[in-house]
């Protein structure tokens, strides 16, 4: 049996374009030499397709398993931190912080387990471990993010998990002179969520660049300003639910037997701002073809103002019917006309509950400060020298105050109930939140007292993180063909990392002992 294997259309069309370009050649050589000189043009691809064969000639060139983001142009990457523009990538995802990308986790693994880079240096972080906020670099500023998902013996301080390299641009690889403005605006639809929540925001960024000496000194420089509104609000519930068991004559009759019941529930509001500034500064030079060498600097600072307010109830002591002592006989604590849906009260009432108003507001600020001095020696034709000294430090100065309060209970014991309120939950709303509403008014500062309640009357502290690291390279490098091996390399790296925190902390309390 004879088989005829059939051209593919791949096959085809490479060879429709071979014989093309065959006749093309052929014919040119016909051609007589009319004396003039050759004319060669360039085609400079730009825009998202020069983005994406940008972050493809980086995957493509790397030894490493990786992944790239390259920003259209200078300044254009769109994004509000480059948090959100590595998130996009594969086996990335980020941990929101106050409604912001901040965290990353690569292939679903803690975000300290990554490291991340500047330029190739490791970079400090304002946190509690070696994790960096990356919603502290606006994007901006960056010309482009390496993202190593595998070991690569060329990093040093590389992560469990990945490296994330974070690169600025280089002036004299960019080649032109350039100016680039943004003006964005940003709009928040929860501004009316209390006192303090605002409707406007906008991000200002200004870049330029420029070449000097015959494209022998390159200069960058960069700012972006953030001004963003904080508005959100957010429902949730106590850990662990549990199973209405009815054998227990005090359950109340209304909720059936096995139903899974939260322990409490809790409504909140944020309202505050963050303001964020960042600086780039970039000065490269190649004086001789033996010697270039560029020194990077970056610098951002962030104000945050979180004002957050809260109404939480305990469920965990309620779901009976009472009683012995001023309660009138068969009084219903608890759960009540619920509505369950597989096995989950979703919707309801829980009686006589004493809800707990409490208020938050965090003060954050943050500097971060890098400086790296890169030299590239060319020994011979196939030795070099590369020494690089870099610095790095963050500082985090932060408030925080918690007050807890309740309302003003009425003193008579003969009226317990006064003492007490209702609420209505909503779990299965046909909005995407649920709800949580009761019948006294907590807003009223008349009403509502700041301790002493189950909880104290408040606590605050303020958690101080500086963190520095020191750190000098010297690699020498090898480029020729080795047998198996394109470059031989001998590295030495010493790093100096100190990372102190301080957390005063103190309960409050209130005149009458609280």
């Amino acid at each position: 049996m004879t088989m005829t294997a059939r051209p593919s259309p791949i096959a085809i069309s490479l060879a429709l374009i071979a014989a093309v370009g065959a006749a093309g050649t052929v014919n040119a050589q016909e051609q007589p030499q009319r004396g003039s000189q050759e004319v060669i043009e360039e085609i400079t691809v730009t825009g998202i397709r020069g983005s994406i064969q940008r972050a493809i000639d980086f995957k493509q060139s790397s030894n490493s398993i990786v992944e790239a983001v390259s920003a259209e142009d200078l300044g254009r990457l769109p994004d509000t931190s480059i948090a959100d523009a590595i998130s996009r990538l594969p086996g990335l995802t980020s941990q929101r912080a106050e409604g912001r990308a901040s965290a990353i986790s690569l292939r679903g693994t803690d975000p300290g387990f990554t490291t991340a880079l500047l330029n190739g240096r490791e970079q400090v972080s304002t946190g509690d471990n070696r994790s960096v906020e990356f919603d502290q670099y606006p994007s901006e500023l960056l010309n482009a993010v390496l993202v190593y998902k595998t070991p690569d013996a060329a990093l040093v301080g590389q992560g469990l998990a990945g490296t994330i390299d974070l690169r600025t641009v280089r002036p004299l690889d960019y080649g032109n002179t350039a100016f680039a403005a943004n003006i964005r605006g940003e709009l928040n639809s929860n501004d009316n969520l209390g006192a303090g929540a605002d409707e406007w925001g906008s991000r200002v960024s200004l870049s330029y660049i420029d070449q000097f000496a015959d494209g022998k000194v390159g200069l960058a420089v960069g700012y972006a300003r953030l001004d963003a509104p904080l508005a959100t609000r957010g429902f949730g519930t106590y850990e662990p639910w549990g199973a209405v068991n009815k054998s227990n004559p005090d359950w109340n009759a209304s909720v059936p037997d096995g139903t899974l019941t939260t322990n409490g529930m809790k409504v909140r509001t944020d309202m505050g701002s963050t303001e964020r500034n960042g600086f780039m500064a970039a000065l490269q030079f190649e004086p001789t073809e033996k010697y270039s060498g560029i020194i990077d600097m970056y610098y951002s600072t962030m104000d945050q103002t979180n004002n957050a307010r809260s109404l939480e109830v305990n469920l965990g002591d309620y779901p009976a019917v009472c009683c012995d002592g001023p309660w009138p006989p068969g009084t219903q604590f608890g759960y009540d006309n619920v509505t369950v849906e597989n096995g989950v009260a979703v919707a309801g009432n829980v009686l006589q509950v004493v809800p707990l108003a409490r208020n938050f507001l965090f003060l954050t600020k943050d500097e971060v400060f890098a400086l790296g001095f890169n030299n590239d020696f060319m020994l011979n034709d196939e030795w070099s020298l590369i020494a690089d000294l870099s610095y790095s430090k963050a500082e985090r100065d932060q408030d925080q105050f918690e007050t807890q309060a309740q309302y003003v209970p009425l003193t008579d014991p003969t009226q317990p109930a006064n003492q007490y309120d209702t609420a209505t939950f909503q779990l299965n709303g046909t909005s995407a939140m649920p709800s949580l509403s009761f019948t006294r008014d907590y807003a009223d500062p008349d009403l509502v007292q700041v301790g002493p309640t189950i909880y104290g009357a408040g606590y605050t502290k303020a958690p101080e993180v500086v963190d520095e690291i020191t750190s000098f390279r010297v690699d020498l490098v090898r480029e020729a063909e080795m047998g198996w091996f394109e470059e031989l390399a001998f590295s030495v790296n010493y790093t100096e990392r100190t990372k102190d925190k301080i957390s005063p902390e103190s309960g409050l309390s209130t005149a009458n002992g609280g």
